[in-house]
Parts: C-alpha cells; sequence; structure tokens
C-alpha cells in the first residue's frame, strides 16, 4: 500500500484535530478543578465533560465557567 498526497493530508488533518480536541478536554478539566465552585458542582462538571468530549467543554468554557462567579463590586483606585 503506497500513501499519497492525499492520504497523508487526510492523515494530517485527523491529527489536528483530535490534538485539538485532546487539549480542549484537558483544559476543561483542569478549568474544572481549579474553579471555585462547590465540590458537587466540580463532580457535575467532570461527569459531564466526560460523557461528552467535545460539548461539554464548550459548554463549561462558554456557561459553566462563569456560573460560579459572583458579581464583585469594582475596586475603587487607590489614593496616591
Amino acid at each position: 500500500m503506497s500513501l499519497n498526497f492525499s492520504h497523508i493530508a487526510v492523515m494530517l488533518i485527523v491529527l489536528v484535530v483530535a490534538a485539538a480536541v485532546i487539549t480542549l478536554f484537558v483544559s476543561a478539566l483542569l478549568s474544572i478543578a481549579k474553579s471555585d465552585t462547590t465540590g458537587t458542582e466540580k463532580a457535575v462538571w467532570i461527569v459531564i465533560t466526560l460523557l461528552f468530549p467535545i460539548a461539554g467543554p464548550l459548554i463549561w468554557f462558554f456557561v459553566g465557567n462563569n456560573a460560579g462567579r459572583k458579581a464583585q463590586p469594582p475596586t475603587p483606585p487607590s489614593a496616591s
């Protein structure tokens, strides 16, 4: 079996997409672990991420990551 340019191009595209998905997955798990949500919320998000390896991290970064943050009033400028 010989590999021609189209086979190599397809394999390269698959490799790049796989690397992107793995990076998204791992970064979502690390972000969930470092978040200031409760332990139960973290567990739910980790399960969602494990069950849906592409959609779970995307939902976390667009919805869940901001849900745990409380609105904080702006800090006043320091007097110099």
